[in-house]
């Protein structure tokens, strides 16, 4: 058993990494990740640091990548305040990011932690403070900032319960239409779209189950085009 953990934690790990292959240089391996979320609308993303590049890759339905060369950046912070999870602000002359880093567990703390600490080693001093934020005075730009657990509230565990026995039962029945006709393939995809507001695992599993949709799917279509 300990065995197959350790295979599917690796399978997990390199499903993550692989978003960021498209910008990042192999030559320059990815230093750390992070889980975060957008500040206001709660969309997912995973963000990425190496030596010389800090990335973000948005998931979803318009998924995409943007990479900011570590050099570029003129202002950086941490709001350790904020209500859920502390917020990176990142600016370049023209890009600013505000992602809140996703700390529901310990290990996710930890990884937080590691990566700050490496992204204040590699970024540059800030030169000027950060523009778009409203509150600008609460962000910290230094190394040994560490951060804490997120805080649970009542709604949050009574929200948590409501999506995972939704996405259960929606997952379940999905399994159960991969064996007979019927939109089985959707319907899983669509439990794990549930149960990955809650659960990091069901996330990864959704992009894998989604793109080998999308790969099957184009597969075929090549194939009636070519008969």
């Amino acid at each position: 058993m300990p065995g197959l953990l350790k295979r599917l934690a690796d399978a997990r790990e390199r499903q993550v990494l692989s978003h960021a292959k498209e910008v990042l240089d192999p030559a320059d391996p990815i230093l750390g990740w992070v889980r975060v979320r957008h500040p206001q609308d709660r969309g997912r993303s995973f963000i990425y640091l190496t030596s010389r590049c800090f990335a973000v890759y948005w998931t979803g339905r318009g998924s995409n990548l943007q990479a900011i060369p570590l050099k570029d950046i003129r202002a950086w912070g941490v709001d350790r305040a904020s209500g859920h999870g502390p917020i990176l602000g990142i600016e370049t002359a023209g890009v600013s990011t505000f992602v809140e880093m996703i700390v529901g567990t310990d290990g996710m703390v930890e990884m937080a932690n590691r990566f700050l600490d490496s992204f204040a080693e590699y970024a540059p001093q800030p030169r000027e403070e950060l523009k778009n934020s409203s509150h600008p005075k609460d962000y910290e730009a230094k190394r040994g900032i560490t951060v804490a657990k997120e805080r649970k509230t009542m709604a949050t565990h009574t929200r948590r319960v409501g999506l995972s026995a939704v996405g259960a039962v929606i997952l379940v029945a999905g399994i159960v239409l991969l064996f007979i006709p019927g939109p089985g393939i959707l319907v899983v995809l669509l439990g794990l779209s549930i149960l990955a507001r809650e659960y990091d695992w069901a996330e990864d599993l959704m992009h894998w189950a989604r793109n080998r949709y999308r790969n099957v799917a184009e597969r075929l279509k090549e194939r009636s085009h070519s008969t």
